[in-house]
């Protein structure tokens, strides 16, 4: 072996070293070779010390010592119920080694170390419940002078499941509108949403993320690149039903009060350029976002000028609650500078901001909106059927999570897909991932925050991307898609984070496992009990005997918002709508004389939709956009806002939706099958 061969076989054990995949199978089934430079730059990233291939042998034996050295683990995972045996590391504590646990209750209790042939010891958890509760816990070590904490995670065994079979209703927040829209839905149509779905028989009003974006300088209007994923959007609070709160002296049915005092009928006058942006169906984000900032102006000026219990409520919080006011302070000083947080002076860039850098009555607007869209997010949780939210997989590369918690990213990389079918030079979706390493150290804080966050308000949470929890496709700053190579993740301590969470709101998770997902993915998702997706367009069968397997206990659905609507779809699908017109009428769900050639999408959407309502999937998302037989898609991957994605409003307003018997009957009929009395159309 030559001295460059040695070199690479060197850069290749500090990859695994590192967890970075240096060759993985891509979404075609080709085995690809990652670039030895691009592995470079991706181990670079990771903190690894080299500049350059030839640094790879020292940093080889770099990583090699460190790990020798090491004594205790940063983070350790416990399941609850079950006994556990902690590590204490290769190397002797002494003799005097002793361990304290403290509970994230505030107890402390001396826990039993076990030592062992080789001289190294292993801290005993007993399995009691009462011994470890589900929690994070800090377990302590400490011998000769020398002290060490670890992080343990003690997760229960499952995910909280959905009990029954269960039946959600999805549209996008931004799609809906009614005659009191002005410039965009608010969180008080999300509840009218929410009541709606509860109305028809679904357990779940399912949208996409609801979370704060860049709506004016940058524009990122997309909901799956938030500021932060701890903040709801400003753009979705109803100011009027605030200001009705404000003034009245019993909140209770604000919306209903406020409209009465407005005008007579309930509806608010409105200007021709107010009519127009709301009868539209595309959305502009920048004029609302203008509209929206107006108001909120305003209804803080009157805030703050009417005092009483509000004024103190809000003053409160904002002195209590540091993260809000350090968010508003960080929107308010992008405003004031015009540009994202690596363009700032260097002080405020690195993370402190002091009066001058921001407009301190702008601050207070952005901390109003939030403490409103905190409020109101949690009133549309409890309106009629519970949400079902959707968690984005990373924030903006230029927004706060970014910039407050940056130890927890690597910054000068992005997050990305290799080369499938669809995207043949793969894809970039252009925001920083989180870093494996240093998240551990700094007890996935960010992670676990923001889904707090979700949960707070969610009885289904769906994690996009689930196969990021185990491994994510990093691309270096200055490659192409191409060029990306995959880096694993902690994933046992990262689902152990998401069972945490999802267990203290007693709330199941759903994993966006479409796509190539390696079978350990899968294989996690089912001991967790988090639900897998079936899709139907990805799930019909060519030649086969029967057009479509039957669904598993997983989340099922005729397409998603980076899919073809299902009228496009059926209007495109080809050789493959014999067998399924076939399979449907087998199944007594369609009728025997209609033709093969000339179906509508109608009947076929009904048909399908019964089949799924009556088999065994866990949950059935059912999507308003097909219901009213929409054809352009909400999203276009791999296209910008530009393209018309997250713009589309719905073809119906919310008073035709709720007043469409066909409608309701098809999801009664839905819900009724849901529910195991009909089971129609089964074999």
């Amino acid at each position: 072996m030559d001295a460059n061969e040695q070199t690479l076989r060197h850069l290749h054990d500090l990859a695994e070293a590192w967890g970075v995949t240096s060759s993985y199978h891509d979404g075609t089934g080709q085995l690809r070779h990652a670039d030895a430079e691009a592995v470079v730059s991706v181990l670079a990233a990771l903190g690894a010390p080299l500049a350059r291939i030839d640094d790879a042998p020292a940093a080889l034996r770099n990583v090699m010592e460190e790990r020798e050295a090491a004594t205790l683990e940063p983070v350790f995972c416990v399941t609850t119920g079950r006994s556990a045996s902690l590590p204490l590391g290769s190397h002797a504590w002494g003799a005097d080694v002793r361990a304290l646990l403290s509970l994230e209750s505030g107890e402390q209790r001396e826990v039993f170390i076990r030592p062992d042939d080789s001289g190294a010891a292993s801290v005993m958890i007993d399995a009691a419940p009462e011994q470890l509760p589900a929690g994070y816990h800090t377990l302590t070590v400490e011998s000769a002078g020398r002290r060490e904490d670890a992080l343990v995670l003690a997760a229960p065994a499952h995910l909280p499941a959905p009990a029954g079979h269960r039946l959600a209703l999805f549209a996008p927040l931004y799609a809906l509108h009614s005659r009191r829209t002005r410039d965009l839905a608010d969180y008080s149509e999300l509840s009218r949403f929410a009541r709606l779905a509860a109305e028809v028989g679904a357990d779940y009003a399912a949208t996409l993320p609801l979370l704060d974006v860049f709506a004016d300088t940058p524009f990122d209007p997309s909901p799956y690149a938030p500021i932060s994923r701890r903040f709801w959007s400003e753009l979705y609070v109803d100011v009027e039903a605030a200001a009705a709160r404000q003034r009245l002296a019993t909140p209770t049915d604000v919306r209903q009060t406020w409209n009465r005092s407005v005008h007579p009928d309930g509806l608010d006058c409105e200007s021709d350029s107010d009519r127009a942006r709301r009868t539209g169906r595309r959305i502009d984000y920048r004029a609302a976002a203008v509209a929206q900032r107006e108001r909120l102006e305003s209804l803080l000026a009157e805030l703050e000028q009417r005092g009483g219990a509000r004024r103190e409520a809000f003053e409160t919080t904002l002195a209590v609650d540091r993260e809000l006011a350090d968010y508003a302070a960080f929107r308010a000083t992008v405003e004031k500078q015009r540009c994202t947080w690596p363009q700032w002076p260097t002080a405020a860039s690195a993370g402190r901001l002091v009066a001058g850098d921001f407009d301190h009555h702008a601050m207070r607007i952005h901390a109003c909106a939030q403490w409103l869209a905190r409020e109101q997010m949690d009133g549309a949780g409890k309106a009629g059927a519970p949400l079902y939210l959707d968690f984005p997989l990373g924030s903006h590369a230029e927004g706060y999570d970014t910039w407050r918690e940056r130890d927890s990213f690597a910054l000068g990389v992005r997050v990305g897909a290799p080369a499938d079918a669809l995207f043949t030079g793969g894809q970039d979706w252009g925001f920083p991932p989180l870093h494996p390493v240093r998240q551990r150290r700094n007890g996935y804080a960010s992670l676990r925050a923001a889904l707090r966050h979700h949960f707070a308000v969610a009885g289904l949470l769906r994690i996009d991307h689930v196969m990021g929890l185990h491994r994510l496709f990093w691309i270096a700053e200055g490659s192409g898609a191409g060029d990306g190579v995959y880096v694993r993740y902690p994933a046992r301590e990262i689902w152990s984070v998401v069972a945490i969470e999802a267990a203290r709101s007693a709330a199941g998770v759903v994993g966006e496992d479409l796509g190539t997902v390696p079978d350990d993915v899968r294989a996690e998702m089912e001991r967790r009990g988090a639900l897998r997706m079936f899709v139907v367009p990805f799930e019909v069968r060519r030649d086969c005997d029967t057009a479509l397997p039957e669904p598993p206990p997983a989340l099922a659905c005729l397409g998603t918002h980076d899919t073809a609507t299902f009228a496009t779809w059926w209007e495109e699908l080809g050789e493959d709508r014999r067998s399924l017109l076939a399979f449907l009428r087998t199944r007594g769900l369609l009728d025997q004389e209609i033709d093969d050639a000339s179906t509508q999408p109608r009947p076929v959407l009904e048909a399908l939709l019964v089949w799924l309502a009556s088999s065994e999937a866990a949950v059935v998302l059912v999507s308003l956009e097909d219901l009213l037989l929409e054809r352009e898609p909400q999203n276009r991957p791999g296209t910008p806002a530009a393209a018309g994605n997250w713009v589309q409003r719905a073809a119906a307003s919310l008073e035709s939706i709720e007043a469409d018997a066909g409608l309701r009957s098809l999801l009664a009929r839905l819900a009724f099958a849901r529910r195991g009395s009909a089971g129609e159309g089964r074999s």
